[in-house]
């Protein structure tokens, strides 16, 4: 028996991702960005050289110090700097400028590495993140899985994702203009400690100024993740069931709604831009006029010569900027790390619904004589009634058995229950005496084949489609499954086992797929057949030559067939019929 899944339907990635998480219990964007970056070696490479990068741009100023003086007339301590050198005026001006140009030559390379790892540590969390979620989905209990929206996993996987990459390149980029401001400062107080004091209190001025106007900014920025999932979940739902809507002539009511979403979506980005923007502007022209007060206050108050006082002034300029730019690449993440604990939250949510894990070369599960349902009921959360309820029945090896019953009645969830997909919350089943419990369900699930109404096929060519199933198939193995499947149409197609088939097997026939596709099942020679209405959708002759196909495997595997008629019925040794959650045994 499995466990009862706790969390409801209702409470998955729609709810996670679509509602904002409580302001006094989320983390903040700091703690996000540790947490997000914890564990990642790359991260010291990129503090080691955006610290080098910094490093030589700050050395580069200070040598504009000794060099300026020695060519302003009438300052006795450019003399100074000349006596403990041995140089002239112009030996001194040469050598400062050459070791100004092996600097700057020096900067471009590592600024150069420092942007490749910048990328590698970006790819990397991203990438590690988007492999979590999918690995955690392909492990994922069907119970759960089946209940979830695809759309979601998708936006988490694609655009969620994208916007933690701009967000990390951003907060990447502040840490890289915080270490420069740093270094900057750090000139800036070797030059002259009032000044640069001066300019650290006018820049603590400027940051309480705006603290209001960020706090702004952050909060609309909580907004923007769940409303552009909406805004993708609405889009990719209207492309999926455009035919749905024109048939029940919704289609306006869908633009409509895409387009509120969109237009409440436009709305607050549109107000998150100004807001930066505005800030920005006025940190701007706030830091111009601190720096012309700076000026005058280092060279009419202190008396700094202009030797000093131009990289003095060029470091504390910078100094401007480069905190608007930090201001603005930290909102950015801001804004990102709402998405950023929304995707964590959800490989948590997935993780907790993980299958039991089954060791990978433990071998198939054999079906020599029966499987066997005891008992069994399954219910889904959320729902009045079992969707089975005391089922007992017994499906003899190497026969074939039709299932059958209207839509609705448990079909596919006692399907579900006899591949191992679904554990049942009460009785057991059982192949061959072995209960499948646990990580068994698994290991039963590599001995069983599937074959649904819709043949599922890749936009490749046959042979690939026929060894995505078995991957070391070989030549002979290719064609005795296309052969016992009926399927020896691939023998007149222009490439044949080579030929190219389209976008979901485009280029063929329905009945041509649904043979492939059949032949890809048996190629791996699995104990049990699962048939989902896999004739339903054909004309009377597809039917009947699957049908043909299907009735020759007799005696050789288990075969259990949903059908509601027609070819396989007449075929199959036993028929079961389930209604309403109960089954019982027709013939």
């Amino acid at each position: 028996m499995s466990r009862v899944l706790d969390e409801p339907a209702a409470s998955a990635y729609g709810r996670i991702m679509d509602v904002p998480p409580d302001p006094a219990t989320a983390p903040d964007a700091l703690t996000t960005l540790r947490a997000l970056l914890r564990g990642h070696r790359g991260i010291g490479s990129v503090v080691g050289l955006s610290i080098l990068s910094s490093l030589t741009e700050g050395i580069g100023l200070l040598i504009m110090v000794p060099l300026l003086l020695s060519l302003e007339a009438g300052d006795g301590r450019a003399a100074h700097y000349l006596d403990i050198l041995g140089l002239s005026k112009t030996q001194f001006a040469m050598l400062a400028l050459g070791l100004g140009f092996l600097l700057v030559m020096l900067r471009v390379a590592i600024n150069l590495a420092l942007n490749v790892q910048r990328r590698r540590l970006e790819q990397d969390v991203v990438d590690g993140l988007r492999m979590r979620i999918f690995g955690a989905l392909g492990r994922a209990e069907w119970r759960w899985l089946s209940q979830q929206r695809g759309a979601d996993h998708v936006a988490a996987m694609s655009t969620q994702l994208g916007r933690i990459n701009a967000g990390l390149y951003a907060a990447i980029r502040v840490l890289g203009l915080l270490v420069s401001i740093g270094i900057n400062l750090g000139v800036a107080l070797v030059i002259s400690w009032q000044t640069a004091l001066a300019a650290i209190l006018s820049g603590g001025l400027i940051a309480a100024i705006f603290r209001q106007q960020r706090g702004r900014v952050a909060r609309l920025a909580q907004q923007v993740t769940p409303l552009s999932n909406h805004v993708h979940r609405l889009g990719q739902e209207g492309v999926t069931q455009l035919r749905l809507n024109r048939l029940l002539h919704r289609q306006p009511a869908a633009e409509a709604e895409l387009l509120a979403a969109v237009q409440r979506l436009r709305d607050v980005q549109i107000g998150h831009g100004r807001d930066v923007a505005l800030i920005g502007g006025a940190a701007q022209l706030v830091t111009a006029f601190v720096a012309v007060g700076l000026v005058a206050f280092g060279y009419a108050l202190i008396g700094l010569p202009i030797g000093m006082l131009l990289p003095l002034l060029v470091a504390i300029v910078r100094i401007g900027p480069m905190i608007g730019g930090a201001q603005d690449s930290w909102n950015i993440w801001v804004h990102a790390a709402p998405t950023v604990e929304a995707v964590q939250r959800l490989v948590a949510q997935i993780d907790a619904a993980a299958e039991p894990v089954a060791a990978p070369d433990m071998p198939r599960i054999a079906l020599d004589r029966d499987i066997r349902l005891s008992g069994v009921t399954l219910r889904y959360p959320g729902r009045d009634r079992p969707a089975l309820e005391g089922i007992d029945c017994r499906i003899d090896a190497r026969t074939t058995t039709a299932l059958v019953g209207p839509s609705g009645s448990g079909k596919s969830t006692f399907a579900d229950l006899v591949t191992g997909l679904l554990a049942p919350d009460e009785g057991y089943v059982e192949v061959d005496g072995r209960v499948l419990s646990g990580g068994d369900r698994i290991v039963w699930r590599r001995s069983v084949a599937y074959v649904d109404q819709h043949a599922m096929l890749f936009n490749a060519t046959v042979r690939e489609n026929l060894l995505a199933a078995v991957p070391r198939a070989s030549e002979a193995d290719l064609w005795a499954a296309l052969d016992a499947a009926s399927a020896q149409f691939v023998h007149s197609l222009p490439a044949g086992l080579d030929t190219a088939i389209g976008d979901d097997g485009v280029r063929l026939s329905g009945g041509e797929r649904q043979r492939l596709a059949l032949a890809r099942a048996l190629l791996d020679r699995p104990a049990l057949l699962l048939l989902d209405e896999a004739t339903s959708a054909l004309d009377g002759d597809n039917q009947a030559a699957i049908a043909d196909a299907i009735a020759a495997l007799h005696g050789r595997l288990t075969i259990l067939s949903i059908s509601h008629g027609g070819w396989l019925l007449d075929r199959a040794d036993r028929i079961l019929r389930i209604e309403d959650g109960r089954l019982t045994i027709e013939r």
